[in-house]
């Protein structure tokens, strides 16, 4: 089973990318996506999307970026840049359901017209880019990550009519609709119907948080080649150990072997602690940045409560410090079997 890290916003930047690779992804992330870059009308991109770009700041890994845009000119322009920086992977972000995304017909707000969309790939495909050469090497790869829809499920049926009509790399499907947020149930049956009614190769990305998590999936899908997991990984960022260390037999059972190791935690923690405190202007920027990353490592901790109601009220890195060092030295990490984010 191939391992993807999902783009998540605000959180898996260049440097959360390379301080968990050398922490815990060497050799079982197969791919990391880079949270979107979206062009502004002049095709140019912010400071932030272009460190995060940065082949300097990406080596070693293999990183994939995505391209956010309903504007096929500026897909196809944001490619060749891509290409000529050495990238061989481009994903197209059809799934954000953020409502300023989606009320500019980006994201998820652009599965609601499949013409606009079908019109758009065509003009994406006829570039040239993303097809074989005279050797038959394909110049770039393209993969989507998309919804089912926006206000329905039943409109996966249209919408998989118009990826049917074009050669991805892969389809990275979120069984929810865009209305849906990230809130429900995923819609695995529809998943299940995607994979026989889908001419490219799917992979899953939907609330894959626990050991039974991975567990129920890989028993479900077992013919499934890849995954993408983003919550899970950075609640418990060792979480890549433990599905790696899970093994099925002929008779369903499965075993678990792996020791939380705390000292590892505390190694990835500092590292981000520092190269964000390198390249972001104040105390308060950096411990903002640090307690978004806690809203989710919280939930892998037990009996921790009043650290982190420290994290969360502290307003000077003193404090904080203080009460981290609390958790790493007291705090014990759980297996827990059901992981929800508020």
């Amino acid at each position: 089973m191939k391992i993807y890290f999902a783009p998540l916003e605000g959180i898996t930047g260049y440097i959360y990318r390379r301080a968990y690779d050398e922490c815990y992804g060497k050799g079982k992330i197969d791919k990391y996506f880079i949270p979107f870059i979206a062009p502004n009308k002049n095709g140019s991109f912010t400071s932030m999307n272009m460190n995060n770009i940065s082949p300097d700041n990406n080596i070693g890994i293999n990183a994939i970026p995505q391209v956010l845009t309903s504007n096929a000119q500026q897909f196809i322009d944001t490619a060749i840049m891509l290409k000529d920086m050495g990238y061989t992977q481009i994903n197209l972000n059809l799934g954000c359901p953020s409502p300023t995304v989606v009320t500019k017909g980006k994201g998820a707000g652009f599965l609601s017209d499949t013409d606009k969309l079908n019109s758009f790939f065509e003009n994406v495909f006829s570039s040239g880019l993303f097809q074989e050469d005279n050797n038959n090497v394909c110049k770039l790869s393209l993969s989507v990550k998309t919804r089912i829809g926006v206000n329905d499920v039943n409109e996966v049926y249209e919408l998989f009519k118009v990826y049917n009509n074009f050669y991805f790399d892969e389809i990275i499907v979120h069984p929810r609709i865009q209305k849906e947020y990230y809130k429900g149930l995923p819609h695995i049956d529809i998943y299940k119907e995607l994979i026989t009614l889908s001419k490219n190769r799917l992979c899953y990305n939907s609330d894959i948080f626990t050991k039974n998590d991975y567990i129920k999936f890989i028993n479900e899908f077992s013919e499934e080649q890849s995954i993408m997991l983003g919550r899970g990984l950075i609640a418990d960022p060792a979480f890549i150990d433990v599905i790696s260390h899970i093994k099925y037999d002929s008779n369903n059972e499965y075993e678990r072997d792996i020791n939380f190791d705390m000292t590892r935690l505390k190694k990835f923690h500092n590292i981000l602690l520092e190269d964000y405190s390198q390249v972001m202007s104040g105390d308060i920027n950096v411990l903002h940045k640090m307690k978004e990353l806690w809203f989710y490592m919280a939930k892998t901790f037990c009996d921790c409560e009043k650290p982190l109601k420290q994290i969360k009220k502290s307003k000077n890195m003193a404090d904080y410090k203080a009460a981290v060092d609390m958790i790493f030295s007291k705090g014990k990490l759980c297996e827990k079997e059901h992981i929800t984010f508020g």
